[in-house]
Parts: structure tokens; sequence; C-alpha cells
């Protein structure tokens, strides 16, 4: 059976021009346990998890996310996590002010 499906994805890519050999792996049942609520996160989780947002966007969607997700179930943010994530918002606000004014200088020239 996996013999036939790989010949069968050989000759397809094969159509296109493509010289390949195809491997097939048997499938592997993911053990998903229950996703982790940014809430539930403490004050150094969220914090690395915040740095990989660079939109004030984006960071909008996670800080409102029971709105955004019309789940009213998941749990609020704590006095702490909310000044984490104006401390972020702060960070991206001061980040496209400086992106902005380095722009504005190579236009005036």
């Amino acid at each position: 059976m996996l013999r036939v499906k790989t010949e069968k994805v050989e000759a397809y890519l094969r159509g296109f021009g493509f010289a390949a050999k195809v491997a097939l792996r048997k499938k592997q049942k993911r053990k998903l346990g229950p996703s982790k609520d940014f809430a539930d996160l403490s004050a150094e989780q969220l914090r690395g998890a915040l740095r990989g947002i660079t939109s004030l966007g984006e960071l909008e969607g996670l800080a409102n996310r029971k709105r955004h997700l019309s789940a009213q179930h998941l749990r609020g943010w704590s006095d702490a996590q909310v000044k984490i994530i104006l401390e972020r918002k702060a960070e991206i606000i001061s980040a496209q002010r400086r992106k902005a004014e380095g722009l504005r200088v190579i236009d005036d020239e």
C-alpha cells in the first residue's frame, strides 16, 4: 500500500518536472494536552511570550482575547499581568516612534 502511494506521489511530481524520491512515514498520534491560556502564565513566561508580539493590533488581540474569541470562560488578567501588557504596549509605541523619526530624518535630506 505504501509503495503504491509513493509511486503515485513520485509520478505526480515528475509531471511537474521534479525528479524526487518520496519517503512516507507512518502517522503518529499526537498527545495534545489542554492548551495553556496566557492568563495562566507566570510573569516571566508572559514577558517572554510578549517579546514575540511586534504590533499593537496583535497585542490588542491578546489583551482582549475574551472578547475577540467570544470566550467569556477564560480567566481575566491579574493586575501584574495587566502591568506587563501595558509595558509591552509602551515598548511597541516607542519603537514605532523611533522608526518613524528615523524615516523622517532620511526624508528631510
